[in-house]
């Protein structure tokens, strides 16, 4: 772990099932994604065993028909991921210049990769955007609900 989670972070995940030292069973969900050609490297295999299967439920929110909805990340994509995505995969793969996994997905539609090096990326829009350079300063970032910075287009 290089970067410190926050207050906000911390308060997400707990608040969604984690806690210090878990570890989930990722067996079938490497399956999965080997079934459909995704190298699961050790960085995914990390970030899965200790926050994967969680429902985050963070900022921004907003009232509609009179209902408070929260935005959200789900930690359990890999669980979903399909052929469609690797269209997707093979773009942010081209622009990082490395394997990537996809390990989360959230309420904005964006697809998170986790790189080989441990950097996380998301796809949207035609766009590659760096959500962190390690999983606790991707959740430090997603929690937030803010905008990450631009890495790169692809078309």
């Amino acid at each position: 772990m290089t970067a410190k989670l926050t207050p906000q972070a911390l308060d997400s995940l707990r608040a969604a099932g984690w806690y210090p030292g878990r570890r989930v069973e990722i067996g079938d969900v490497v399956a999965r994604l080997e079934s459909l050609e995704i190298t699961v490297h050790p960085a995914a295999r990390g970030f899965l065993v200790e926050y994967g299967d969680l429902h985050l439920v963070h900022e921004p929110s907003a009232e509609i028909n009179g209902r408070l909805v929260h935005s959200f990340t789900d930690t359990d994509y890999a669980r979903k991921t399909t052929e469609h995505g690797a269209i997707f995969r093979a773009a942010v793969t081209e622009a990082v210049g490395a394997a990537v996994c996809p390990v989360a997905r959230t309420s904005f539609h964006v697809t998170i990769y986790v790189a080989e090096d441990g950097r996380f990326y998301g796809d949207r829009d035609a766009a590659v955007y760096l959500f962190g350079e390690d999983a606790e300063a991707f959740l430090n970032l997603a929690v937030t609900g803010r905008k990450p910075p631009l890495f790169a287009g692809f078309e």
